[in-house]
């Protein structure tokens, strides 16, 4: 059996993750919020490895089963190396009582402590090769696709700011189509991952029903 030094517990959200990292003693090492980007994942890696003795085969993640919204974490961290555990949110609500948090950060915590002390079930994510391409693939389109919105809305706002109203109205008539249909895109995308997540025996045994 592995001996874990550090307990990763991830709050997944749409845009952003919140993570929480322990010791064996429960010693709070690390609590950050990053954005659920490659970029962030990216970011995250780089202040784990500068802990000290950190090394990915010692290490276990921990998040709650959200569907499409683990999938950065899961596409940059698995083909790595990375010890992910998968978990049913009701099956950690209700494990040692444990109860929601206010805020994300709080919800990390409870999460890294969920995963120390329950180590012994856990169940690490194990994915095909042919289905972890895909959803990679999949996942960086959605990357890319957000990306593309979110620079159309920040002109929408920068030039909100600045009170250059004419100026906004005449961006939201040349862009509000594509607007729309990048979102419509993007649910297209966020569907087929949810089709390809399906199809791996852990994810679906992992899975919130």
């Amino acid at each position: 059996m592995t001996t874990y030094k550090y307990f990763i517990g991830t709050d997944i959200g749409k845009t952003t993750n919140a993570v929480c990292v322990i010791d064996e003693l429960e010693n709070r090492k690390l609590e950050r919020t990053i954005p659920n980007t490659k970029a962030g994942m990216q970011m995250l890696l780089a202040k784990l490895q500068s802990l000290a003795d950190f090394d990915l085969t010692t290490a276990l993640f921990c998040m709650e089963h959200t569907g499409i919204y683990c999938q950065p974490l899961v596409s940059f961290f698995y083909p790595i190396g990375a010890n992910l555990w998968l978990q049913s949110a009701v099956h950690i609500k209700h494990s040692l009582g444990l109860k929601r948090g206010k805020t994300d950060k709080a919800d990390a915590r409870l999460i890294a402590k969920y995963c120390i002390r329950h180590q012994r079930d856990k169940r690490l994510l194990a994915l095909t090769d042919s289905v972890l391409a895909t959803v990679r693939q999949l996942a960086q389109q959605r990357e890319r696709l957000m990306e593309m919105a979110k620079q159309i809305t920040d002109l929408s706002q920068d030039y909100q700011a600045m009170g250059l109203l004419t100026e906004l109205k005449l961006h939201q008539q040349t862009s509000d189509i594509a607007l729309v249909a990048l979102r419509k895109q993007i649910k297209v995308v966020e569907a087929q991952i949810e089709r390809q997540i399906k199809t791996s025996p852990e994810l679906k045994t992992n899975s919130l029903y």
